[in-house]
């Protein structure tokens, strides 16, 4: 086993918190997602809240899912096991790293590959050294020069820079690569704010949720945190403003004219022309406008979706103070802006 492999295997081991052993197991890890990693007779395993077993104490080691994907080892050998317990990627591989984005990365060889949740390669078995996906892009190296590389496996950059120059070359490089739209699909979770059930124009993507940013804006427009909205053409931005911002620039007066007059555009742009998401045939990209939030620059991970853009749902909570919660139960996700 690599010494990359090995290191991620001692750090996650010694970070997982011990739990109690109610179900008879030598040991048993926190709960993460619904599922524990449990241990005997030096094997490792994994069980539900309930107790129920998942899958047998078999592995060598395993560890917490990351987007419904575990990590699991075999006879010195990496692959995945899915959160029904089966095995999506067989344990075939020298090293592997989490998912993130809906990606991860293989090592064979001494050669670094990514592959999907469905197990297919996105690239060959050529990097030295395969990074994590954040908004959309992956450094990766090739001898001692790092690039970038897409979701669909494109390098944006290729690996012929040192590292601060190849984040440099991302930053100025085209954000509009196209992105398979086979992992896209309109967002089955039901969703509430402040108890109240709304219908928001929303993906799922890489399992989390993105949705138009105006269309939470009208989902917020009777709770206690209402969001403007508003696109400059000319700057090829958008400038998300809350209402206690304006207030303490403007009259009260001028101040309650202006937000009956913003939810009533938002209201308006939100209505007119809706088509289904999942009617259209999509066309995805990363998306590469910039986003201030109250004048500041802001980092939201988006997509551009036949023209629109769509926000990771979560990251937009935090950005806007909104406390946000999963109800499994019910598949709900759950908005409180009280």
């Amino acid at each position: 086993m690599n010494l990359v492999k090995k290191t991620v295997l001692t750090a996650v081991i010694i970070g997982l918190t011990l739990s109690c052993t109610a179900f008879g197991y030598e040991v048993q890890y926190e709960f993460s997602d619904g599922i524990a990693v449990v241990k005997n007779d030096g094997k490792f395993g994994y069980i539900k809240e309930d107790g129920t077993e998942l899958v047998p104490c078999i592995y060598d080691y395993a560890f917490d899912f990351f987007e419904g994907m575990a990590n699991v080892v075999k006879n010195n050998k990496c692959g995945y096991i899915d959160k029904t317990g089966n095995i999506v990627i067989p344990c075939e591989y020298d090293g592997a790293t989490d998912f993130s984005e809906g990606a991860a990365a293989l090592q064979k060889d001494n050669k670094w590959a990514y592959v999907d949740k469905k197990g297919n390669f996105l690239t060959q078995f050529i990097y030295d050294e395969a990074g994590f996906f954040h908004d959309g892009f992956a450094r990766v190296k090739v001898g001692e020069l790092f690039g970038y590389i897409n979701l669909s496996g494109v390098e944006v950059v290729p690996c012929m820079f040192d590292e601060d120059n190849a984040y440099i070359a991302l930053y100025n490089a085209p954000k509009n690569q196209p992105i398979d739209s086979s992992s896209v699909t309109a967002m089955a979770s039901k969703v509430t704010v402040d108890g109240i059930e709304k219908s928001l124009d929303a993906y799922e993507i890489k399992d989390h949720n993105y949705l138009k940013l105006r269309s939470l804006a009208t989902a917020l427009e009777s709770s206690d945190i209402q969001i403007q909205v508003d696109w400059d053409p000319v700057k090829e931005s958008i400038f998300l403003t809350s209402m206690q911002a304006k207030a303490d620039e403007i009259t009260e007066e001028a101040n309650v004219a202006e937000i009956t007059e913003s939810v009533e555009e938002v209201k308006e742009e939100t209505s007119e022309g809706i088509v289904a998401p999942e009617s259209l045939p999509l066309v995805v990209h990363a998306t590469s406008c910039d986003i201030y939030y109250n004048g500041k620059p802001v980092s939201l991970a988006g997509y551009e979706i036949n023209g629109n853009n769509y926000f990771k749902l979560r990251d937009m909570t935090e950005l806007f103070g909104i406390e946000i919660n999963w109800d499994e139960a019910r598949q709900m996700v759950i908005i409180s802006t009280k």
